[in-house]
C-alpha cells in the first residue's frame, strides 16, 4: 500500500484511504462482514494506481484482508485485448475499402471504421495532384452534429489542409499527433476564426493526423479528433491510424485508377457510335449504359442511317465477350454492317447472311448477336400513312413494337442464328406495318437479363414498362426504361436503340429535332 508497517498499524484505514469509500473495496468488505462470508476480487485504485487482488475473510474480531499486485498481469491482458481490437478494426477497415471502387464510397468506409470506436469525430479528405481537396467526407458521433459537419466540409478545405500545422502530412506523409490541444493552439494551426469555432464546438481536445498513402504518393488525409472527458490520442493509436491510413490510400488509389479507365472506355465505346439521323417524320433515340463494375470495353452497339433509296436502317448488336477483343470485334462487325447494308441496299436478312460470310472470309474470331431493320414506304402507303418494318434477327432479343395505343407486340422469331456460327444458315425477313404514334424498340440482353430470374420474366417486365410508358415523348420513354428496369449497379451493359414514327400530314414535332438526313437521300419515300 506504499506505507510503512508503523504508518498503518492502529490507524483507520478510511482516513488513510479516503477515495476507497464507496468504492469497490468498500463495498466488497461490508458485504464479506454482513453475510460473514469471504469475498475475492479484483480492484483498480486509483491512488496507488495499482490493480490488486484481494481476498477479505470475516471472523469474530472484524476483517482479514490479503492484498497481492498483478498490475503486471493486467496491463498485459490489457495490451493483449488492446492488440486484438486494433486487429478487428485493421481487419473491417480492410474487409470494407476491398470491397469498392468507387472514390465516395472508399471515404465513407473511412469513416465509418473509425467513428465512434476509434475516435469521437473524423473527416477524410482526397487531394488531387496539385493538393486541393478533390472530395471529403466527415463523421461525427453525434448524429445532432450533422449541420454542423456539413459546414465543416464546406470550410476545411483550403483552411484546414492548408495550415502550417498539417503542411507536413500532406507534404512529406508524416503523421502528427497532439495527445492535448488549447483553443489558443487551434485557432493558431487553422488560421481561420470561423473554422476554429467550428472545430472547438465540435469537440476538440486530442487530435491525430494520419496520410493516405500509396506507396510514396500521399493522395489524402485523415483527421480523427477526441472530444473533451475521453482519453488522448497514443503513441499506439499513432501507428493503427497510419495503418489504416496505408489501407485506405491503396484502396482510394485503386478506384481512382479504376475510375480513369472506365472514362476512357466508356469515352472509346461512345467514339464507336455515331450520330443518329433524323430522317423525315420519323425520331431515333437511343442509350447505352457502360457495367457498373466493368473498367473495360463492351461488346453492344447500336446504329442508325439512311440507304440511299431513302429507306431508314436501324441496327443493334452484342459481341461475346467484354475485353479489349470484344471492342475491337465489335467495330470490326458494326462498320461491316453498315458498310454493307448502305452499298447494297438489301433488306435486313441479306445484310446479315453478308455480314456473316464477312466474318468467315475477313477471319474474324468472334460470335455476336443482332437485330437489323429496315422501314421502308412507297408512295401509296405515304398516302395511307403507313411504312412497312422489316427486320431479321441473328439470335439477338426479339424487337418490341409498342402501338399508338399501347398494346406492347414482341417481334419473335426462330430462325436467326449467331453471327459467326454458320454463314450457310437461310436467313429470313419479316414484316409488320408501322402508323403514326407506333415505336419501335431494340435493346441488348443488358436491359432484361438478370443472375437470379430467366430472361422471360425480364422480356414480360420490358413489355409492362412499355405499356406503362408508352404515349411519353420517345427520350423521356427511354430513360423511364432505364430507370424501371435497371438495377442501380447493372453488371452489364446496355444499349437501347427507338424509333417512333410521326403523322406526315403534319409539321414534324419538336421533340424529334430538325430533319437531318444526306442531301442526296430523296425528301420523301
Amino acid at each position: 500500500l506504499f506505507r510503512s508497517r508503523n504508518e498503518l498499524l492502529g490507524t483507520k484505514i478510511w482516513e488513510q484511504y479516503p477515495d476507497a469509500i464507496g468504492s469497490q473495496f468498500d463495498e466488497k468488505y461490508s458485504s464479506a462482514l454482513a453475510t460473514g462470508q469471504a469475498v475475492a476480487f479484483e480492484e483498480f485504485f486509483v491512488p496507488l494506481d495499482t490493480w490488486f487482488e484481494v481476498r477479505a475473510m470475516p471472523d469474530a474480531g472484524g476483517l482479514s484482508v490479503f492484498f497481492h499486485d498483478v498490475s503486471t498481469r493486467k496491463r498485459a491482458e490489457d495490451a493483449r485485448a488492446l492488440a486484438s481490437e486494433r486487429l478487428a478494426l485493421l481487419g473491417e477497415a480492410t474487409r470494407g475499402l476491398v470491397g469498392t471502387l468507387d472514390i465516395t464510397t472508399v471515404l465513407r468506409q473511412v469513416t465509418a471504421v473509425v467513428v465512434p470506436r476509434f475516435a469521437d469525430w473524423a473527416i477524410v479528405s482526397l487531394l488531387d495532384q496539385a493538393g486541393v481537396v478533390e472530395a471529403s467526407h466527415a463523421v461525427h458521433a453525434d448524429a445532432d452534429k450533422a449541420a454542423e459537419m456539413a459546414r465543416l466540409l464546406e470550410l476545411h478545405g483550403d483552411a484546414l489542409l492548408g495550415s502550417p500545422a498539417l503542411h507536413p502530412v500532406v507534404q512529406s506523409g508524416e503523421s502528427l499527433i497532439w495527445p492535448a490541444v488549447s483553443v489558443k493552439q487551434l485557432e493558431g494551426a487553422v488560421g481561420d476564426e470561423e473554422l476554429a469555432v467550428l472545430l472547438w464546438d465540435l469537440g476538440v481536445a486530442s487530435v491525430l493526423v494520419v496520410p493516405l498513402q500509396s506507396g510514396a504518393a500521399t493522395l489524402g488525409v485523415l483527421c480523427l479528433f477526441k472530444g473533451p472527458g475521453a482519453s488522448p490520442f497514443t503513441a499506439e493509436d499513432r501507428v493503427t491510424a497510419a495503418d489504416i491510413g496505408r489501407r485506405a490510400g491503396l484502396a482510394l488509389d485503386n478506384a481512382r485508377l479504376y475510375e480513369r479507365q472506365r472514362t476512357a472506355s466508356e469515352v472509346l465505346q461512345r467514339s464507336l457510335l455515331t450520330p443518329l439521323p433524323e430522317p423525315d417524320h420519323l425520331q431515333i433515340a437511343a442509350r447505352y449504359l457502360p457495367a457498373a463494375q466493368e473498367a473495360q470495353v463492351g461488346g453492344d452497339w447500336y446504329d442508325a442511317f439512311l440507304q440511299p433509296d431513302g429507306a431508314t436502317v436501324i441496327a443493334i448488336g452484342d459481341v461475346v465477350g467484354h475485353d479489349m477483343n470484344a471492342a475491337a470485334a465489335m467495330g470490326q462487325l458494326r462498320n461491316l454492317l453498315r458498310g454493307i447494308a448502305y452499298d447494297s441496299q438489301d433488306g435486313p436478312a441479306n445484310v446479315l447472311s453478308r455480314v456473316d460470310f464477312a466474318i468467315r472470309g475477313l477471319q474474324i474470331d468472334t460470335l455476336a448477336t443482332a437485330v437489323v431493320a429496315r422501314v421502308e414506304q412507297t408512295v401509296e402507303q405515304r398516302s395511307r400513312m403507313e411504312r412497312t418494318l422489316r427486320w431479321a434477327n441473328a439470335g439477338h432479343p426479339p424487337p418490341f413494337l409498342v402501338r399508338a395505343n399501347g398494346i406492347v407486340n414482341v417481334l419473335d422469331t426462330d430462325d436467326g442464328m449467331l453471327l459467326g456460327l454458320d454463314p450457310e444458315s437461310g436467313r429470313h425477313d419479316h414484316v409488320v406495318t408501322m402508323v403514326p404514334g407506333d415505336t419501335l424498340i431494340l435493346f441488348t440482353d443488358g436491359l432484361v437479363e438478370r443472375r437470379d430470374s430467366p430472361i422471360e420474366e425480364g422480356l414480360a417486365r420490358l413489355a409492362e414498362c412499355l405499356a406503362a410508358v408508352h404515349d411519353l415523348p420517345l427520350e423521356d420513354l427511354l430513360s423511364e426504361l432505364v430507370a424501371s428496369l435497371l438495377p442501380v449497379n447493372a453488371d452489364d451493359d446496355v444499349a437501347v436503340l427507338a424509333l417512333r414514327a410521326f403523322r406526315e400530314d403534319r409539321v414534324r414535332p419538336p421533340e424529334a429535332g430538325p430533319e437531318n438526313v444526306p442531301v442526296d437521300v430523296p425528301e420523301h419515300l
